[in-house]
C-alpha cells in the first residue's frame, strides 16, 4: 500500500508539474488584453497620521455601508498609538474616496494590534447596508479580539455592534478575518475569522451566522488543522460558489504544513452550512514554499459562471513566490492550476498578498491583483492579470511600483468595489512602510 501511495505521489506531482510548464508556454498573445485597464498613476492617495503606524497595513472594501450607491473602503494601521491600533473607512462618491474618514475606530489598549486585518463582511442582519470586521489578534495576552461595525443610512456605527473574543491566550484570534459570503443560502451573509496560533499552532478557524439579529456570537463552524506548526487560520476567505450550487463555499490556508510547504482546504457551503470535512485540498510544491499563507476568491475569471480561487506561495523559489489560480466548476475545483504565474527575483515575496480585483476594465471577466511587498529593497510593487474567455492574461496588464525603497508597496492588496459608481471595479493598495512606516494607501480606478 505505501508504495502504490508513493506511486500515486509522484505521478500527481509529475502531472502539477507538466500542467504548470504548459500553461507558463502558452501564447501570450492569445490572451492578453490590448492595453492596461487602469493607469498607473493613484486616483486618490491617504497617508497615516505619524511614525511607525503602519497605516496600509491592511486594506479591503468596506462594501456600500451607507446605501448610498458607492463602494467604501477601509483601511488598517495596526501600529497607532504604541501598537493600539486604528482603522479607518472612506466614502466612495462621483470622484473616488472622500478626502477624511467617515470612521475612525480605535484599538481598547496597547499592543492590542487593532486594524491587522479588516474587511467588508457583507450584509450580515439583512438591512440593506454592509458591514464591517476589524481584527485585533495582540489583545489580551493574544487572546485576540475581533469587532463588527454596522452600515447605516449614514455610515458605520460609530461603536461596534458586536465583538468577539478568542478561546484563550497566545491563539491569534483574529490575525485573519473575511467574509465567508452565504454559506448556508439563508440571505444573510456570514463571517471567519482565523486563529493561527490555537493549540501549538495546529490553528483553528470560525464561522459565525448572519442573521435578521445580525452575527450569532457563537460559532456554528469549526476547522481545525491537521497538526502542531501548520498554521491553519493564517489566511481565511470566502472562495466564492466554486461548484455553482448556490451557497458559498470558504477557502483556508495552512501555510506551516509539512515543513512549511503550505496546503489550502476548501470548505463547500450547503442548507446546513459548511461541510464539516473538507470538498478540496491542495499542497504547494517543496518545503518553505508558504502555499497558502494568502489565498481566497477570484471572482470568475473565465466567465463560465463558476467562481475560481486564487493562493500565493510568497517564499517558493527563494522567495520569488508564485501564485495560482484553480478553476471552479460543475464537480468543484480544478486539481490542476488553470494559472500559474512567479515573482520577478528572489525575495520578492510575489503573493504575499493576493485578492479578486473585480472587473476592472468591464469585459465580463474577473481579474486578480497580487502584491511583492519586498520587490527592488521593498519598494514593493502590484500586479494585475485580466480575466478572459481563456482565462488570466500570462503577463500583467497592470505593473504598479512603490514610489521609494522601505515602503512594502503591495504589502496588502484589494479590491476597493466600485467606488464611483462608473460600472468599472477598482483596486486599493497598500504601502504600510512609506515615510517611516507612517504608511500610505492607493485607489487605482478601473477604466
Amino acid at each position: 500500500m505505501s508504495t502504490w501511495r508513493s506511486l500515486t505521489a509522484s505521478i500527481g506531482a509529475l502531472a502539477f508539474a507538466l500542467a504548470l510548464i504548459f500553461l507558463l508556454a502558452l501564447d501570450r498573445d492569445a490572451h492578453s488584453p490590448a492595453s492596461a485597464a487602469l493607469d498607473v498613476s493613484p486616483d486618490w492617495m491617504a497617508t497615516g497620521e505619524g511614525k511607525a503606524n503602519n497605516f496600509g497595513y491592511s486594506v479591503a472594501s468596506a462594501g456600500d455601508v451607507n446605501r448610498d450607491g458607492y463602494d467604501d473602503v477601509v483601511i488598517g494601521a495596526d501600529r497607532y498609538k504604541q501598537f493600539t491600533g486604528r482603522a479607518y473607512v472612506y466614502l466612495g462618491n462621483d470622484n473616488g474616496l472622500s478626502t477624511t474618514p467617515i470612521l475612525t475606530a480605535t484599538g481598547e489598549d496597547v499592543n492590542n494590534h487593532f486594524g491587522y486585518a479588516v474587511d467588508t463582511v457583507g450584509d450580515v442582519n439583512g438591512d440593506g447596508y454592509d458591514d464591517i470586521i476589524v481584527g485585533a489578534y495582540h489583545y489580551k495576552e493574544f487572546t485576540g479580539r475581533v469587532y463588527v461595525y454596522a452600515g447605516n443610512a449614514t455610515g458605520l456605527s460609530p461603536t461596534p455592534v458586536l465583538t468577539i473574543t478568542g478561546e484563550g491566550p497566545n491563539i491569534y484570534f483574529g490575525r485573519s478575518v473575511a467574509t465567508a459570503g452565504d454559506v448556508n443560502g439563508d440571505g444573510y451573509d456570514d463571517v471567519i475569522v482565523g486563529a493561527e496560533a490555537y493549540d501549538d499552532w495546529t490553528g483553528r478557524a470560525y464561522v459565525y451566522a448572519g442573521s435578521s439579529r445580525g452575527l450569532g456570537t457563537a460559532p456554528v463552524f469549526i476547522g481545525d488543522g491537521e497538526g502542531p506548526a501548520n498554521a491553519f487560520g493564517r489566511a481565511v476567505g470566502a472562495a466564492g460558489d466554486v461548484n455553482g450550487d448556490g451557497y458559498s463555499d470558504v477557502v483556508i490556508g495552512a501555510h506551516g504544513c509539512d515543513r512549511f510547504q503550505g496546503k489550502i482546504y476548501v470548505y463547500y457551503g450547503s442548507p446546513d452550512g459548511l461541510d464539516a470535512e473538507p470538498a478540496f485540498t491542495a499542497t504547494g510544491q517543496a518545503a518553505n514554499n508558504h502555499f497558502g499563507f494568502s489565498a481566497g476568491t477570484a471572482g470568475d475569471v473565465n466567465g463560465d459562471c463558476y467562481d475560481d480561487l486564487v493562493v500565493g506561495a510568497s517564499r517558493q523559489d527563494e522567495n520569488t513566490g508564485w501564485v495560482y489560480v484553480f478553476a471552479g466548476g460543475s464537480r468543484g475545483l480544478s486539481r490542476t492550476p488553470i494559472f500559474a504565474a512567479s515573482g520577478e527575483g528572489q525575495d520578492s515575496h510575489f503573493g504575499y498578498s493576493v485578492s479578486a480585483a473585480g472587473d476592472v476594465n468591464a469585459d465580463g471577466y474577473d481579474d486578480i491583483v497580487v502584491g511583492a511587498f519586498h520587490h527592488n529593497d521593498s519598494t514593493g510593487r502590484a500586479y494585475v492579470f485580466a480575466g478572459s474567455a481563456n482565462g488570466l492574461s500570462p503577463a500583467p496588464i497592470l505593473t504598479v511600483t512603490g514610489e521609494g525603497a522601505a515602503n512594502s508597496f503591495g504589502r496588502s492588496v484589494g479590491t476597493a468595489g466600485d467606488v464611483n459608481a462608473r460600472g468599472h471595479a477598482d483596486l486599493v493598495v497598500g504601502a504600510c512602510g512609506y515615510d517611516h512606516y507612517t504608511g500610505r494607501a492607493y485607489l487605482y480606478l478601473g477604466e
